[in-house]
């Protein structure tokens, strides 16, 4: 074997310039595949740890739907459709809690709404989560508030993102500019009171809320996390038409009635939503009435018998958080790897229980984020792929170059005595040898360029970008694995591409092959 080794690397010196061709080719190939692997392993990595620690946990339970459900809605063929509520919620509790690997467990709805100053002209679009607050932000540390505070459990209020707050202000000044009048307001603060309307079962709805914070993220791997808005279960509950769990009538004022009756739904979800309502003259003046239209201060006009508004709040409390309606159970586990088998432990209790439910990954949670990521992967691997293709031929089509320049001494070999096996031997030996010595000089360039990287950081400068990248900016981060393999993908393409040539010389008759010049 070390005399074939010898050899090999001897002919390998003889014949540098296609030594070098071939190399080279290896070294970019490895360089390529670690640098992209790099990227698009540290971008999973970005993305999945983004999610699990901010908005999915590990874990999610939900309801069936016929269309993809995440936990940003229902992406169905037909278009969005209703998230579906979760049934025996306190079953499913139980059962997730009594698992090992759970240690964190939170309730969870999610609309989309418009909202803006009830006082003011001009709104704003965004998703709105509606959380138990005493769980939500014990299980996700994602909001740092920059101005007034986190809701408290059970409070009826709203926490809005620094993004959503400057978009909404960025629509009052173009209303009013729209209208040739100044802005009423520069700026949202804590304490304003913040009209949300929404569709849901019952139909178009609004809701007043009290604004008791603005956010941003405590970290850069907060996804998406511009558009959202923290909201108490119960509002969310209200404005999608979901009961409250107290069994009591809801009552419709008439005031209310005449709004939701309206038939005009392209001005309810225009830019600056409910501008350009025209009511009957008897009707009143719509937006000087905003409490006794959207559940402000009803105690006073309240109808005997009918709940007030401390009424819902207490039987709500009394009730439990759990005790009413939820989209998604969200769980956290002490360790990734148990994810696959609590799911399929959850999935199994549904079955078993005949429960209309199914628990899925984080991946299935992160929705449409996840689903991109793993789309540019798919392109990128098969880019490599038509690249690996690619370098095949060119070293395949070097080697027989190479092979067809030494058929004399090939055919001097054989005649010498050796056999086809040793010819082989040989010539795979030297693609060992170049495959080898260049694939490591690959290794250090590619772990080289890629460590540069990573000090400068790589800015996402558009949307898409920030959302591969699961953050304001990439640091790929080289891998053993992503070595490993890139090296190994290259070593096979390379030796895959020497059995063509090989069989080509071995096919030369060692008589004719001494008579070439």
């Amino acid at each position: 074997m070390f005399s074939i080794t010898r050899l090999a690397i001897r002919n390998l010196a003889q014949h540098r310039a296609k030594t070098i061709i071939v190399g080279s080719i290896i070294s970019l190939g490895v360089i390529v595949l670690i640098v992209g692997n790099s990227f698009m392993e540290t971008a999973r990595l970005g993305i999945e740890r983004a999610f699990i620690n901010n908005y999915t946990g590990h874990v999610m339970i939900t309801g069936l739907s016929r269309g993809d459900i995440s936990l940003f809605g229902v992406q169905s063929p037909g278009g969005v459709e209703e998230t579906p509520v979760l049934p025996s919620v306190a079953a499913i509790r139980e059962f997730s809690l009594s698992l090992d690997p759970v240690v964190q467990l939170t309730p969870q709805l999610t609309t989309f709404g418009q909202f803006g100053l009830d006082d003011v002209e001009g709104r704003t679009f965004g998703l709105l989560f509606g959380i138990d607050a005493e769980t939500y932000f014990d299980m996700f540390q994602s909001a740092r508030v920059v101005e007034g505070r986190l809701p408290e459990p059970g409070e009826r209020a709203m926490l809005m993102s620094v993004q959503r707050a400057e978009a909404l202000v960025e629509a009052i000044a173009r209303r009013a500019e729209r209208d040739g009048i100044e802005p009423e307001r520069s700026d949202v603060r804590v304490g304003d009171r913040i009209a949300i309307s929404s569709f849901g079962t019952g139909g178009f709805r609004i809701r007043l809320v009290p604004l008791v914070g603005i956010y941003e993220p405590t970290s850069g791997e907060a996804v998406g996390s511009e558009f959202i808005n923290f909201v108490d279960a119960e509002t969310i509950r209200s404005l999608t038409g979901l009961s409250t769990g107290t069994g009591s009538e809801i009552v419709i004022r008439e005031e209310e009635r005449t709004l939701l009756d309206a038939e005009d739904f392209d001005l309810l979800f225009a830019d600056d939503g409910f501008d350009d309502f025209v009511f009957d003259d008897d009707a009143g003046e719509f937006s000087d009435d905003w409490d006794a239209i959207f559940d402000g201060d009803r105690e006073a006009d309240a109808e005997p018998g009918e709940p007030t508004e401390a009424d819902l709040a207490a039987l709500a409390e009394a009730a439990g958080s759990d005790s009413g309606p939820w989209n998604f159970l969200l769980l956290r586990l002490d360790r990734t790897a148990a994810v696959p088998a609590v799911v399929t432990r959850i999935n199994a209790f549904l079955e078993d229980e005949g429960i209309a439910a199914r628990a899925w990954d984080w991946e299935q949670a992160a929705g449409p984020f996840a689903t991109t990521a793993d789309i540019v992967r798919i392109v990128f691997n098969v880019a490599i792929i038509i690249v690996g293709v690619v370098a095949a031929i060119v070293i395949m089509n070097t080697l027989v170059i190479s092979v067809m320049e030494r058929t004399a001494e090939i055919g001097t070999m054989r005649a010498l005595g050796a056999g086809k096996v040793f010819v082989w031997r040989l010539f795979f030996t030297e693609s060992l040898v170049i495959t080898g010595v260049f694939g490591l000089i690959g290794m250090g360039l590619g772990s080289l360029i890629t460590g540069v990287l990573y000090l400068i950081g790589i800015p996402a400068t558009t949307t898409f970008l920030e959302v591969l990248f699961a953050g304001p900016e990439l640091r790929p981060v080289v891998s053993w694995v992503s070595l490993l393999g890139s090296v190994g993908i290259v070593a096979t393409v390379a030796i895959l591409a020497h059995i063509y040539p090989v069989m080509v010389a071995l096919r030369v008759q060692p008589v004719r092959a001494m008579k070439v010049d």
